[in-house]
């Protein structure tokens, strides 16, 4: 049946009109709730890479990302986007990767193809679907943590032509008996229900994510499991997106002496990839596609993964993470003059070096005692049932530097603050009597004519613009590089930002609706702390959570109430000044939310249970029991993987090298 665009989604909408996944679905279905999560990577950036701004998108996460299924009723699809509408609107979500010149609007009489409501319909894919990636992390969980919803009617998959290797990883998990619709180009079909989760938005790419990691191993235990000698694999990347790497011929002869396997990806099917990665004991290569099997890795497995100055990529790291793999990163160099856009140069000596580090770690590892997968728990944890960035987003920096700010920016809180990212530019164990005299002051003067410089700072080729305040002794990271932006305007700028950040920390002050945080490197004693909590007192009905390191009697992660507008709290450690990405976000995430739960304990929060091992629900009998009826297709024959004759210890190879 044919309708029209006006019978359908009304009058017309200007191509800036969307509405978000959110408020457009009818309900929504947890996959998985934010949890705390008590990692076991080891992370260990080089130095390039340390020094980079981007860094701190590489350090630990502390909380697993909630993961959600949206019903939407009643949308349409564009087939050649992708994009959903409800109600002549898009959803801003599903607006993902789309490609060049796609419409963002409906426009004219378009008669729309209906489909029949009798069944549950489930959106499998994205216009980013044949990237090996995006298909593993993204569109895979979603259908297979979709279809273990139980059903009182059939369901069919919304998927396009798939390649082999795709309709063999459906097989594997027992997926590719599902009706499907195969959607054709040109043609905008009206949708009555159709399920559409997170995984397909992009919103567990760079995060932790549980779920997806249960789906890989789902995938790891369909597929056939052979002995392998190939012990330290390096990754050929043979479509290398963020650009070539000018002298790789160099780099894979001098792995190659060391006894690394080059494995070309192109030339192995996905169940042979799958059992090279689960018996490595380290992975080497390019940012790249080629690195998204570090999901069937072991624990304590070690990726090592190099990236280009001109473009840094965190997901491969979150994957290392929430498979509990071990992850070193190194930074190197754009060619000044490439043959080929975006080529960059590997550092031969660095890696020289780092193959030193790596035979060590081999020969402890070859010593251990082995772990399997099985046997390494994973901690997590639940914290509330608000999303972890909801959580954070109540409480507010007080200082004395910008760990706590770091924090929020991992839970992914971006509203500003005075003291979030700025500070008082004096010795630690003065930083909070600074900040009790300008509380008290209410910071007047702050951002006035004549007290704003600014100056670069950093190393050569990242400065950024620092803003210097006289009235206070406030130090500010504008992000602003050196040479974007005239000085005079970024002074103009910082005055008016700062002059904002002021009026809105009062106003904040004092409604009392946040919970604001002090940490110092310094030893605080309670009577130091004292005038700042009779300060904030004065200014409004506020809370103060004073935050320590750990000790014997109080672990990470407890909190200590002092007064009823006084907790103290603890955190496994701080990370050091000059390190100040080292943070242990998870110890902070439960403090806050003990916090939270003591300054507001009208608010409904269920009581976490003890930490434990993650277990996903059992997959429940899903809509294949109700799909009897359809005949399977001829299924796909899972590649043989071949075993590779013994050629000896590959771990004894590497010790007996200098």
């Amino acid at each position: 049946m044919a309708l029209s665009k006006a019978a359908m989604s009304g009058t017309g909408t200007s191509e800036q009109t969307r509405q978000s996944l959110e408020a457009a679905a009818a309900k929504a279905e947890v996959f998985e709730p934010t949890c705390l999560f008590h990692g076991r990577s080891e992370i260990a950036l080089g130095e390039a890479l340390t020094r980079h701004p981007v860094s701190l998108n590489f350090y630990a996460l502390g909380a697993t990302t909630a993961v959600r299924s949206h019903t939407l009723e009643n949308v349409v699809l564009d087939t050649d986007s992708l994009i959903l509408f409800k109600d002549g609107q898009a959803i801003a979500e599903t607006v993902y990767f789309e490609p060049a010149g796609a419409a963002r609007q409906l426009s004219g009489n378009l008669a729309l193809t209906s489909l029949p409501d009798d069944e549950d319909l489930i959106f499998g894919y994205n216009n980013a679907h044949l990237g090996y990636q995006h298909w593993l992390t993204q569109c895979l969980p979603a259908i297979d943590w979709s279809l273990r919803r139980k059903r009182a009617r059939g369901v069919r998959l919304i998927l396009p032509r798939l390649a082999p290797w795709q309709e063999e990883t459906l097989a594997a998990l027992g997926l590719d008996r599902i009706p499907r619709l195969t959607p054709e180009a040109n043609t905008r079909y009206h949708l009555p229900r159709v399920e559409y989760s997170d995984f397909l938005i992009g919103a567990t790419s760079f995060a932790i994510c549980m779920s997806g990691l249960e789906t890989a191993k789902r995938l790891a235990k369909a597929m056939p499991c052979l002995a392998s000698d190939d012990k330290v694999l390096y990754i050929d990347e043979v479509n290398p997106y963020y650009g070539s790497i000018r002298n790789e011929g160099n780099v894979i002869d001098l792995l190659r002496r060391r006894g690394v396997t080059i494995v070309e990806r192109t030339r192995l099917s996905t169940a042979e990839r799958i059992n090279l990665f689960r018996h490595a004991d380290a992975i080497i290569g390019p940012l790249g596609h080629g690195l998204t099997d570090v999901l069937f890795c072991r624990p304590g497995t070690l990726l090592w993964e190099w990236m280009p100055r001109h473009h840094q990529n965190a997901s491969f790291n979150r994957l290392a993470q929430a498979a509990q793999v071990d992850y070193w990163g190194d930074m190197f160099e754009t060619v000044a003059e490439p043959s080929s856009p975006g080529q960059w140069e590997i550092d031969l000596d660095l890696v020289e070096q780092r193959l030193k580090v790596l035979s060590t770690r081999l020969a402890h590892r070859a010593a251990a005692v082995a772990t399997t997968a099985d046997s390494v728990a994973i901690a997590t944890r639940s914290i509330s049932s608000r999303p972890v960035r909801e959580l954070m987003a109540g409480f507010e920096s007080l200082g004395d530097n910008c760990e706590f700010g770091l924090v929020q920016q991992q839970a992914g809180v971006a509203s500003a603050g005075l003291l979030r990212f700025n500070g008082f530019h004096v010795a630690s164990e003065f930083r909070l009597e600074k900040l009790v005299a300008a509380l008290h002051s209410r910071f007047e003067g702050l951002g006035a004519p004549g007290t704003i410089t600014v100056s670069p700072e950093g190393a050569p080729g990242q400065r950024e613009l620092i803003v210097h305040d006289s009235a206070f002794g406030l130090l500010c990271h504008s992000g602003t590089q050196e040479g974007q932006l005239d000085p005079e305007v970024r002074i103009e700028r910082a005055a008016k930002v700062l002059g904002f950040l002021r009026r809105r920390l009062l106003e904040d002050l004092a409604t009392g609706h946040k919970i604001w945080v002090w940490k110092s490197q310094g030893k605080t004693r309670r009577e130091e702390i004292q005038p700042l909590l009779q300060t904030l007192r004065q200014l409004g009905p506020n809370s103060l959570l004073w935050v320590v390191e750990a000790d014997d009697d109080h672990p990470a992660g407890s909190i200590e109430p002092l007064e009823s507008d006084l907790i103290k709290g603890y955190v496994d450690h701080f990370a050091p000044y000059k390190g100040v990405a080292n943070i242990h976000s998870a110890s902070w995430f439960e403090v806050c939310w003990r916090a939270d739960e003591f300054c507001h304990p009208d608010r409904p929060a269920p009581e976490p249970g003890p930490e434990a091992e993650y277990q996903p629900p059992p997959p429940p009998p899903t809509a294949m029991e109700f799909l009897a009826r359809n005949p399977p297709p001829t299924p796909l024959a899972t590649p043989a993987v071949k075993p590779r004759p013994a050629a000896g210890s590959v771990i004894g190879r590497w010790l007996r090298r200098p």
